[in-house]
């Protein structure tokens, strides 16, 4: 039997089947929804069948433009694809990462400040890159779920600008990144109005951070509808600089918050793994003050800064009916191996008064991890259900770690609804350092260490508190 090749028009398939020849094709391509660059080869292929028809582009747009990764440099390709009749490309887009290329250091800053010629003309950048994009974004709808807005800024080293001479990374002093200081008429320029951000992250590249007079500009000015915060920065090897980083947040970031925010994170990272997170010379008793009262207002809050400052005040500040705080995590120096023992347990006691406090509360943890060591202290409560984890993680197969002392615990129990832990775990976890990258223990260790809160996770989505381990 001879069977002819028949040809069918495509609008006489059923939408499910050609639904389903769509996905074939998105799989055959690959899926360019990870934070690629818009020149990558798959989205220049997925964008290339949108323009079939517009059953296609109604297809392969959302799949096109859900996650994207710009940089200053391609602004104009940006503003043509976002911009006009386009505009409506922008209630598709999930997750966009912005990444500002200021100027390079030159050879005679490997280890030394910045001069002032060199910081104008990065805060010139900055800011022109930023009026574009938000300019961009304003056009976008204020419904929906929103786009997530990750904001970098880079200057280019070489690999000797970033190895100290003892052969340890080294955070460079770096002038953190802000907004020049501009004028029109005598008046200061706003920036525009852009609530189809949902979620800022703000991402450090080669230690260089965005200031945070700038962040409480662009949060009071433009991302208005914000609803959850990530901040990350280098700790700064330069003292001044950290304790002007804490004042501006005490001055021009907490007091410019917007009302619709639930979630927010302040993250560090150090250059040397090694080192304490130490405490600024510029009161902690501010700024813990500044972070008990904003939890309050708060969903879920981390810091990596004054965790005994705010479990302090929390206690002092009393209970809050309308306090709608639900997880708390802290990452604390005082869990650290080369601290007496007194001072871990010290805190971990002090932590019980802000817990009686906070009527919604549901996680509290206290962790760190240093010297390829990690300490998790974790207290959940659901309902009548009141749980205690220890957690210690270590690269030493013959060591079991540190356990709880009996005062600890018995103080922790009578804070529990019913006055008792229904649940206590003590765990140790053994991880083998790799050969290839001993000093890449951060990778190792965190997973095992497994903090709930999002203070942990780099995201390009909004960031999620995880479920317990079982």
């Amino acid at each position: 039997m001879i069977y002819k090749h028949t040809r069918f028009p495509w609008g006489a398939l059923p939408s499910d089947v050609r639904v389903k020849v769509l996905d074939l094709v998105v799989s055959e391509i690959g899926h360019p929804s990870n934070g690629e660059k818009m020149a990558d080869d798959r989205f220049a292929g997925v964008a290339t069948l949108a323009m079939v028809s517009r059953e296609w582009r109604d297809f392969f747009e959302p799949i096109s433009f859900h996650s994207l990764s710009i940089t200053s440099s391609e602004l104009d390709e940006f503003e043509k694809l976002m911009g006009g009749n386009n505009r409506g490309r922008l209630n598709v887009i999930r997750n966009l990462i912005f990444r500002v290329d200021v100027k390079a250091f030159r050879s005679n800053q490997c280890f030394g400040t910045e001069g002032r010629e060199i910081c104008v003309e990065n805060s010139q950048i900055f800011t022109s890159a930023m009026m574009r994009l938000l300019r961009v974004l304003s056009c976008g709808e204020n419904k929906g779920p929103g786009l997530t807005l990750e904001i970098r800024a880079k200057s280019h080293l070489s690999y000797q600008q970033m190895r100290h001479p003892h052969d340890k990374y080294y955070d460079l002093c770096c002038t953190p990144i802000g907004f020049q200081v501009l004028s029109c008429g005598g008046r200061a320029v706003a920036l525009p109005k852009a609530p189809i951000v949902k979620g800022l992250l703000i991402r450090p590249k080669y230690f260089r951070n965005v200031g945070a007079a700038s962040i409480g500009k662009i949060l009071h000015e433009s991302l208005t509808a914000v609803e959850w915060l990530r901040i990350e920065r280098w700790q700064q090897e330069d003292k001044k600089l950290e304790q002007h980083f804490y004042k501006k947040l005490h001055k021009t970031l907490f007091p410019l918050l917007p009302r619709a925010i639930e979630r927010i994170c302040f993250d560090i990272w150090n250059s040397d793994h090694d080192a304490k997170l130490w405490a600024p010379s510029h009161p902690e008793s501010q700024l813990g003050q500044d972070m008990a009262r904003l939890c309050h207002r708060l969903t879920d809050f981390c810091t990596a800064r004054a965790a005994p400052d705010v479990l302090r005040y929390l206690a002092e500040l009393g209970p809050k009916k309308e306090s709608k705080l639900k997880r708390l995590s802290m990452r604390s120096p005082a869990l650290h191996p080369d601290n007496i023992e007194t001072d871990r347990d010290q805190l971990l006691m002090e932590a019980t008064l802000a817990v009686k406090v906070l009527p919604r509360l549901e996680v509290l943890e206290i962790w760190n991890m240093v010297k390829a060591e990690g300490y998790m202290f974790r207290y959940t409560c659901e309902g009548a259900r009141a749980k205690l984890t220890w957690r210690t993680v270590n690269s030493l197969p013959e060591s079991k770690g540190y356990r709880l002392p009996a005062r600890v615990i018995d103080e922790w129990a009578s804070v529990a609804p019913l006055g008792f832990l229904s649940d206590l775990r003590e765990e140790n976890h053994v991880f083998m350092k790799s050969k290839e990258k001993p000093d890449k223990f951060w990778e190792s260790c965190l997973p095992l260490l497994e903090p709930q809160g999002f203070v942990h996770s780099y995201p390009t989505t909004a960031p999620t508190w995880n479920r317990p381990r079982a």
